[in-house]
C-alpha cells in the first residue's frame, strides 16, 4: 500500500491530510498514471481536503468515506465547475486530470495548473487603497460572468431549509437567529444561479502580474446570487471601505450590504462568518442581538474607524 496510515473518522484524517511525507507516494503514483512529471510534494493551505503542490501541479486528494465524510460531491462539483467556468474565460486553476486510485483507500483526485501567486489573505495587508478597490472590481467581472443560471450543471440543493435548519447557528442570539430565518424564507422564490459559495482570502489567488484567481470550487451551488455576497463582505473585503465601495459602484454600499446580510441568512457558514467578525471587531456576540444590530456594526466598521486600524 502507498497510504501507511489508518483514517478513522474525521480525528484520523484531520491528523494526517496535512503531511506531505505520509501523501507523497500517492501525489507521485497520481502524476505518474496521468504522465505527467513526478516532483517534490510540498504542502499547501490546508482545508478539508489534502492540498499538495508538486512542481507545475497542484494534487487535491479527497477525503475518503472513512474520515465520516462524502466527498463524492465536492469532487464531482469542483471538477464540473471548473471546467464549466474555464470555458467561459474565468481564471480558474486548469484541470489537467481527474479519477480515482484504490489503495489502502479510494481516493478521488483532481490535478490542476499550479498557480504562481498569494493567497488575498496574505497579499491584502500590504496593499494600497487602489490595489485593493483593483481587486475588487476584478472579482467583480469575475462573479458577472460566473453568477449566471446553469441549469442540469449541478444537483440541486435546498439552500433555503438547510439555512433555516443550521446547526452552525447554535449559540447565536435567538432574535438573530430567527431574523435570519424570515430573510432565508423570503427568497424561496428567488432565481437560482451558480455561486462559487465561498469567496474569502483563502481562496482568491493574486498572482506576480497583479491577476486575481479563483481557486476551490467545491462549495459551488445554484442558489440565490446573494448568496455569493456573503463570503465577500465578511470574509474577503471583511468590510473594508475601500473595496466595498469598488464592488458596490452606482448600486451604493447600503445596497451592497443588504445583499450580503440577505446572504448571509442563507449561508451554510453564517454562523462562523459572524463569529469572526464579531471577534475582529473586538466585541462579543451580545452586540449583535438581530439583523439590525449586526447591520449598526457593520456600518461602523467601515466608515467609524481609521481603516488602517483593520485586520485583514
Amino acid at each position: 500500500m502507498l497510504f501507511k496510515a489508518t483514517v478513522d473518522g474525521w480525528a484520523g484524517w484531520g491528523s494526517v491530510f496535512c503531511d506531505a511525507v505520509l501523501f507523497a507516494p500517492l501525489v507521485e503514483a497520481i502524476l505518474l498514471r496521468e504522465g505527467l512529471p513526478v516532483a517534490p510534494v510540498e504542502n499547501l493551505t490546508p482545508g478539508t481536503n489534502a492540498v499538495f503542490a508538486a512542481g507545475d501541479y497542484v494534487v487535491k486528494i479527497f477525503a475518503p468515506i472513512s474520515s465520516g465524510l462524502d466527498t463524492r460531491r465536492d469532487f464531482e462539483v469542483e471538477l464540473a465547475v471548473g471546467r464549466h467556468a474555464g470555458a467561459r474565460g474565468i481564471p480558474v486553476p486548469r484541470v489537467v486530470a481527474s479519477g480515482q486510485l484504490e489503495d489502502a483507500y479510494l481516493f478521488r483526485y483532481l490535478v490542476q495548473q499550479r498557480v504562481a501567486g498569494k493567497s488575498a489573505l496574505q497579499a491584502l495587508p500590504d496593499m494600497q487603497a487602489c490595489q485593493r478597490r483593483n481587486l475588487a472590481l476584478q472579482v467583480k467581472a469575475m462573479l458577472r460572468c460566473l453568477n449566471r443560471p446553469a441549469p442540469g450543471l449541478l444537483p440541486g440543493v435546498d439552500i433555503v431549509g438547510r439555512a433555516i435548519d443550521n446547526p452552525r447557528l447554535k449559540g447565536l442570539p435567538d432574535v438573530l437567529v430567527g431574523q435570519l430565518a424570515a430573510l432565508a424564507r423570503m427568497q424561496q422564490a428567488t432565481p437560482r444561479v451558480l455561486v462559487h459559495g465561498d469567496i474569502t482570502g483563502d481562496n482568491i489567488l493574486i498572482r506576480p502580474d497583479g491577476q486575481a484567481v479563483i481557486i476551490d470550487l467545491a462549495d459551488a451551488c445554484l442558489a440565490p446570487a446573494s448568496y455569493e455576497m456573503a463570503a465577500l463582505g465578511f470574509e474577503l473585503f471583511r468590510w473594508d471601505r475601500d473595496m466595498v465601495e469598488a464592488f458596490a459602484g452606482q448600486d451604493g454600499v447600503d445596497g451592497f450590504i443588504a445583499d450580503s446580510l440577505r446572504g448571509l441568512a442563507l449561508h451554510d457558514f453564517a454562523g462562523g462568518m459572524i463569529r469572526d467578525f464579531v471577534a475582529r471587531c473586538g466585541e462579543s456576540l451580545s452586540c449583535v442581538q438581530s439583523v439590525q444590530m449586526l447591520h449598526a456594526l457593520i456600518k461602523r466598521t467601515l466608515y467609524g474607524h481609521d481603516k488602517k486600524s483593520r485586520v485583514f
